[in-house]
């Protein structure tokens, strides 16, 4: 036996990044229209789910938003529909009079970057700590600084 065997392998989860606004990028985006992880019988209809990439030091986290909108409740529909848009709109996906344009299909969210406020929370099922959005801000910015986590108190 060699010294690799006195190592351990474990799978990690992506990193928590700490609570603050930060340029992320989407890194897939699909259509999901069932939770595998929700009983048959529950209004388990979901949406679009995406995955966001949260650059920070030398590494990187990630979080996932489900965007239900095609719950069959009027009121997730209604939530997720205004968050939808607010993400769409800070990707820069907006006309002059702030409607919604040249968004056709999900593969369009992938490579885009977006400036989004990310909070720690317990996740949903595992109670373990978790990377999540609280909310996207439009930037009027023409582009996004990779640079993390996002400062507008330049001095200059």
């Amino acid at each position: 036996m060699g010294f690799l065997s006195n190592i351990e392998v474990t799978n990690q989860a992506a990193p928590v990044c700490p609570e603050g606004d930060y340029v992320i990028t989407c890194t897939k985006a699909k259509y999901l229209l069932k939770d595998p992880y929700m009983p048959e019988e529950e209004d388990n209809l979901k949406g679009m789910l995406c995955v966001f990439e949260i650059p920070f030091g030398k590494s990187s986290g990630q979080c996932v938003k489900n965007f239900n909108l095609w719950n069959s409740s009027p009121i997730a529909r209604d939530i997720a529909s205004a968050e939808f848009t607010e993400m769409a709109k800070a990707m820069g996906f907006e006309s002059k009079e702030g409607k919604i344009i040249g968004l056709d299909d999900s593969f369009q969210l992938v490579g885009k970057k977006a400036l989004a406020h990310i909070k720690i929370a317990n996740h949903w099922k595992t109670e373990e700590k978790e990377n999540q959005i609280a909310f996207f801000i439009k930037n009027d910015d023409a582009e996004l600084s990779d640079t993390q986590p996002y400062d507008d108190d330049i001095p200059f």
